[in-house]
């Protein structure tokens, strides 16, 4: 026993040595034995000293460094779905405001840049913001940014409703449309109404027009801000007429004493005619008129359109000129002050060649007349004669009054029983005196629904229908529903009425029986009528005839001819067309409409011949709305071909 001790003794010493020097190892080494090392792949001795920290089987122990470890990527790494980013979640929590993982599967690496070679690279995953949903209020509209950009464009103004997205696109916001405003003392008018009423645009600190509404956004026409000018009512040299703004409930016009001094010159107009040239009279009216002083004032809106709120001294004035004046209204328009509008009585006009003026029954019709050798009128006087007075149940009414009081207007008549008589005095190369025909309500029902824009109404044993004229304006007629009797049933189908120097489709429906494989159809319209095209073009053309030739293997369908024809200037009453239908079998006549009224809208419109300077003084009235697009193109008509 006395021999064991001191080896037991040894042994605890180099247990107890071991156990000591094993701690003095750093964290990031380890106690190995050179062998235990090499084959864990350890190659560097901490601190690079080849300390003893143990023994293992009475063999030496040393602090190895930890090798580095690097995790491999995987080969394919995962791809993130559309909408997700691959990051870290660190990254995640600091880009988006609510981060969810698109998957569990990493979809790579994010290597540390830390000193301590040992930490490990951080693995990432695919991301996405995914809050809840904002709901749109009810006046509001999830939208993307190309669905704002077409609003804006299209001149709608938008705001954001929310600052949440609406919907897994986070795109897309609730936006509400913004009502435009026009600034303080500023009205929202289209351009033509603000033109018409004088007002100037109101514009931005940048100078910009105000947009305050749209009108059409298609073609880009908007509605902007107007205010009154600055100028007050006044004469516009160019323009020929009074412009400016007046204090409301008042409206700039030209003085009695202007009027006055040009009706002046009209009637020294009417006297020289009688004797001298034309040309000669025309530059002393000129002259005349230039000596009329242009005066404009605000009178009340309390007198009609038509009539004139006056004195009784200016009431004079007119007088002493010749001209018949009868009140309006029994209330007076001012103090002593009353309304009154001139009434032309009935008197030759030798610049139109043309009985003119109003009479209280019948018509103004030429009495008596006296030519030179030339046949130039050096005299003539009118009269009113009570002839071309409509029938009780008819009414003398312009073909705009018709179509605005009768649902179905048909004239009892195609010669005038009147003539509307122009608003304002204007100076003679203005006159237009607008023919009066006999109307009345018509017995068939389809017509043209303004409001509705559509055909209401029905037919007997036909099909109200809708049709487009030459000028593409709505129309409706009863087309037949009659089927083929014989090898075709063929239908012509006219406008009610047309007027000079204007241009008419003439369609044709063509109903043949099954089986018909060949139809010539032959049309004869009148002789004065210009032929200027069709959807399908004639097969023949003969002077004022045509002939189309229709064929099939199969049997021919039921199908639609159009073609248009073109009115001369003097075009007046009715004009027949007639036309036949023939298979190798049978013929017949084509149906339906073949008599064509032709009503002249004005007296001796347009002028002719049409000047260079009277083209553009046309142009301009047609800029102001003093003369409709039909009756520009008859003037350009007039001017390119002459009479």
């Amino acid at each position: 026993m006395r021999l064991l001790k001191p080896f037991l003794v040894l042994a605890v010493i180099l247990v107890l040595s071991s156990i000591v020097s094993a701690a003095e190892c750093p964290d990031d080494c380890l106690c190995l034995t050179e062998r235990d090392a090499i084959e864990k792949g350890y190659e560097k001795l901490c601190n690079n000293e080849k300390k003893v920290c143990g023994y293992e089987d009475d063999v030496e122990k040393y602090c190895w460094q930890k090798p580095v470890v690097t995790p491999t990527p995987s080969t394919t790494p995962y791809s993130c779905p559309d909408k997700c980013e691959c990051m870290t979640e660190a990254k995640a929590r600091e880009k988006f405001s609510c981060p969810t993982r698109c998957s569990d599967e990493v979809c790579g690496y994010e290597t540390s840049t830390s000193v301590s070679a040992l930490t490990p690279s951080t693995p990432m995953y695919c991301f996405k913001d995914d809050c809840p949903s904002a709901v749109c209020p009810e006046e509001c509209a999830c939208l993307s940014p190309d669905d704002v950009k077409e609003y804006e464009e299209a001149g709608v103004r938008l705001e954001k409703c929310t600052d949440q997205p609406c919907d897994e696109d986070v795109r897309k916001f609730c936006y509400r449309k913004v009502e435009w405003q026009c600034p303080t003392g500023c009205s929202c008018l289209d351009k033509e109404e603000g033109y018409r009423k004088g007002l100037e645009f109101c514009k931005d600190s940048t100078g910009n027009l105000v947009r305050c509404g749209v009108i059409s956004a298609e073609h880009g026409v908007y509605k902007y801000c107007f205010k009154k000018p600055e100028e007050r009512c006044q004469f516009d040299v160019y323009r020929r007429a009074c412009t400016g703004y007046c204090p409301d409930n008042m409206r700039c016009v030209a003085t009695s004493e202007y009027e006055v001094c040009e009706e002046r010159c009209k009637i020294k107009l009417e006297e020289c005619l009688r004797t001298d040239s034309e040309e000669e009279c025309k530059k002393e009216f000129e002259s005349c008129v230039k000596l009329c002083i242009p005066e404009c004032a605000c009178v009340s809106y309390e007198c009609p359109d038509d009539c004139r709120c006056l004195s009784d001294e200016e009431v004079r004035k007119y007088r002493e000129e010749g001209l018949s004046l009868e009140r309006c209204k029994e209330e007076q328009c001012g103090d002593e002050k009353y309304c009154y509008k001139v009434v032309k009585e009935c008197y030759y006009d030798y610049e139109k060649n043309v009985c003119v003026g109003e009479c209280p029954d019948g018509k103004c019709n030429l009495n008596v007349v006296r030519r030179d050798t030339t046949g130039k009128v050096v005299y003539a006087e009118c009269s009113c004669k009570p002839v071309g007075v409509c029938s009780d149940e008819c009414v003398c009414l312009t073909k705009e009054e018709a179509y605005r009081k009768l649902r179905n207007p048909v004239t009892c008549s195609d010669q005038p029983c009147g003539r509307e008589i122009p608003a304002t005095l204007a100076s003679v190369t203005m006159e237009n005196y607008k023919f009066r025909y006999c109307f009345k309500e018509g017995t068939e029902k389809c017509y043209y629904d303004r409001e509705r824009q559509s055909c209401v109404g029905s037919c007997k044993d036909a099909e109200c229908r809708l049709f487009e004229d030459a000028y593409a304006n709505p129309y409706c007629r009863c087309v037949s529903k009659v089927e083929p009797q014989s090898d075709a049933y063929v239908e012509r189908i006219l406008p009610e009425t047309a007027e000079p120097l204007s241009c008419i489709p003439v369609k044709i429906k063509i109903n043949p029986k099954a089986g018909t494989t060949g139809l010539i159809i032959t049309e004869t319209y009148p002789s004065e009528f210009e032929y200027m095209g069709a959807t399908v073009e004639p097969d023949k053309v003969e002077g004022n005839t045509l002939k189309w030739l229709l064929m099939s293997e199969a049997g021919l369908k039921e199908q639609e001819i159009e073609y248009k024809l073109c009115l001369p200037r003097d075009a007046l009453g009715d004009y027949y067309v007639k036309g036949l239908w023939e298979t190798e079998d049978n013929a017949g006549e084509i149906m339906g409409d073949d008599m064509l009224k032709v009503l002249s809208q004005y007296s001796d419109w347009p002028p002719c011949p049409v000047t260079d300077t009277m083209l553009l003084s046309f142009v301009s009235q047609w800029a102001e709305g003093e003369l409709t697009d039909l009756q520009m193109l008859q003037v350009i008509e007039i001017w390119a071909n002459g009479c």
